[in-house]
Parts: C-alpha cells; sequence; structure tokens
C-alpha cells in the first residue's frame, strides 16, 4: 500500500470533456483561422510592460509541489465520493464546531477571539496552508468522522480500565536501554560505585529517544498500551524513589529502571466520571477509526496520475510496486 502524508487540503478532481465533433463545414463557412479565436494566455504579473503568465507559474509549481498537493486533492475526493455514497453531507455549523475544537487542542482553551485568530494565522503561515485549505481540512474530517462514527462502540471493561489509567497509581521512571544481560549487568556495577544514573543513561542507554530526557518515561499506570507488558509489571513494583530495578527483557533488549516518584491513586469514584471518560475514549477510538478508514478508502482506490511531472514525482516517492 501506498504510504501517504496527508495534509487536507483541496477540493475534486475537474475532469475535460471533449465537445460533440460539429457538422461538415458548407461551402461558405469560414476557415478554421477566422472562425477560432487566438488562445490568450493568462497573465500573473508584468513587469517593466513584460508579462509573465500563469502556465510558468503553474509549471513551477506543479513541478516542486504537485505530488504533495495531488495527494491532498485525491484524499479529500476519497473521502467526498464515500461520504456522497452513504448521502452523509456536512454543514456550516459541524465544520465551524471542527474548527473551534480543531484550535483549542492546539492552542489551548485560554487562547480565544482575535488572539486566536493570530495564533492561527501564524500556524497556517508557517505551514504554507491557505485559510481555504484550513476550511477544506476541517470539512474532510467532519465527514471522516461520521463516516467512522457507526464503526466506533465503548464497552464497560474498557471505561473501567480508562478509569484505572487516568485516576489510578502510577509511577513515573527513568530507564537505561542495553544491548545484552551482560551490559545491563555492568551499567548496575557503575551504579553500585556510585555512578549517576542520569549520567549513565546519556553515556549507556541505546534508546536515543528517551535518552534525550535523561531516560525518563512519561508515568506509568496500569493498562497503558504503549508501554510493553514486562516493563510496566517491573516499574509498577517498584516502591520507594531511587529503587532500581533487575535487568527487564523486552525482545532483544534489557531496561534496567529506576523509580523517580509515585503519583497515588486519586480520591475519584468511577460514576462521578463515567460520561466524561466515555466522551474522551470515544474521541480517541474515533481518531482512530478515521484514520483507518481513509486507509482503508485510499487501498481499495484506482488511482491514476495522469500528468506526466506528478507521476513521475509519484513512481519515484513510491517505488517498485509488488
Amino acid at each position: 500500500m501506498r504510504k501517504w502524508l496527508v495534509i487536507s487540503a483541496a477540493a475534486v478532481w475537474l475532469a475535460g470533456c471533449s465537445p460533440d465533433s460539429p457538422p461538415p463545414p458548407g461551402p461558405n463557412a469560414p476557415t478554421a483561422a477566422t472562425s477560432r479565436p487566438v488562445e490568450q494566455k493568462q497573465v500573473m504579473a508584468t513587469v517593466n510592460g513584460e508579462s509573465i503568465y500563469m502556465d510558468e507559474l503553474n509549471d513551477l509549481l506543479v513541478r516542486s509541489h504537485g505530488l504533495p498537493m495531488a495527494r491532498q486533492l485525491i484524499a479529500n475526493e476519497l473521502v467526498r465520493q464515500a461520504a456522497g455514497g452513504q448521502n452523509i453531507t456536512v454543514t456550516d455549523q459541524e465544520v465551524q464546531t471542527a474548527k473551534d475544537r480543531a484550535l483549542e487542542q492546539i492552542f489551548g482553551a485560554a487562547a480565544t477571539g482575535e488572539h486566536r485568530q493570530k495564533l492561527l494565522a501564524q500556524f497556517l503561515d508557517r505551514y504554507s496552508i491557505s485559510r481555504r485549505q484550513w476550511t477544506l481540512t476541517m470539512q474532510r474530517n467532519v465527514l471522516l468522522a461520521k463516516l467512522a462514527e457507526p464503526r466506533v462502540s465503548i464497552n464497560e471493561q474498557e471505561l473501567r480500565d480508562a478509569f484505572g489509567d487516568k485516576y489510578g497509581r502510577k509511577v513515573v521512571v527513568r530507564h537505561i536501554q542495553t544491548a545484552s544481560l551482560a551490559d545491563a549487568q555492568q551499567v548496575i556495577s557503575k551504579l553500585a560505585d556510585g555512578a549517576d544514573f542520569a549520567e549513565l543513561v546519556k553515556s549507556e542507554s541505546t534508546n536515543q529517544a528517551t535518552a534525550k530526557n535523561g531516560g525518563q518515561m512519561e508515568p506509568i499506570g496500569t493498562k497503558q498500551p504503549n508501554i510493553p507488558p514486562a516493563m510496566r509489571q517491573a516499574a509498577l513494583g517498584l516502591k520507594t524513589p531511587g529503587e532500581l530495578s533487575e535487568p527487564v527483557q523486552v525482545g532483544t533488549t534489557f531496561h534496567l529502571l529506576k523509580l523517580m516518584r509515585v503519583i497515588e491513586p486519586q480520591d475519584v469514584k468511577f460514576e462521578d466520571v463515567k460520561q466524561q471518560l466515555t466522551t474522551e475514549l470515544r474521541d480517541r477510538k474515533l481518531r482512530a477509526m478515521q484514520q483507518r478508514v481513509f486507509q482503508e478508502l485510499l487501498g481499495a482506490a484506482k488511482i491514476e496520475y495522469v500528468n506526466p511531472h506528478i507521476k513521475e514525482q509519484a513512481d519515484m516517492a513510491e517505488g517498485p510496486q509488488p
């Protein structure tokens, strides 16, 4: 399957069509030279009276940005077709609501009114997205949400797991990842000799992503799917800040965990926050389902690049297909 990075942007394909063939000319019919006006090029700008034409600009844009923009157009068309097939439409109010939610997620609830619009302008400028593209992005997201929503369900156990993850006991740990058990034992020996854990992270850990943060991981609870079970169990088994775990094997790597602090469970009743948890969990599952729906649409689509420059870019980007 093609790997696409899609930023929603645009509209629908405009398919050209051939006019009906005209009847044969009569004996007094005007010639082609007199009946067909000379094509007028659209002027983009003039410099000292000399014209620069739009086709020159278009050619440069297609050659430099054609493939990313083409993928954006195709993404929007795929979603439009799927929604149209199910008689799904979107209202202006739904688009505005999607915009408001997106802006709150990006800039926080404190940014409102004119200040929020200034932040949005800076954001769009940074990523070279026009206001029109922004609106079309929101339209597509609303349509995708409507396509995905019937496939999202939440059961009681999922809610209780989410409750435990959000309000239950958590631990904050640093970790050092090594390539072998022998390497992990050497780290333990250095720690026993008084070496600083955070400094050893920099020199010994093979996990560069967490090494930049001194090996510190996000708080670990009981149900986080992104934490390997063995590591989660070892982390939650630590009781006293400063305590070090035994080497924990995860796949072909080994991990040493040091407990930094414990986040005690909050005194919250499940029934009091059940509705809030339902909303949060539904939003997460809906976003994941939107991505899945789009990938399904993309996988089932028959896409053919006609423009030779874009086709060449697509062939180079995607490589040989199986």
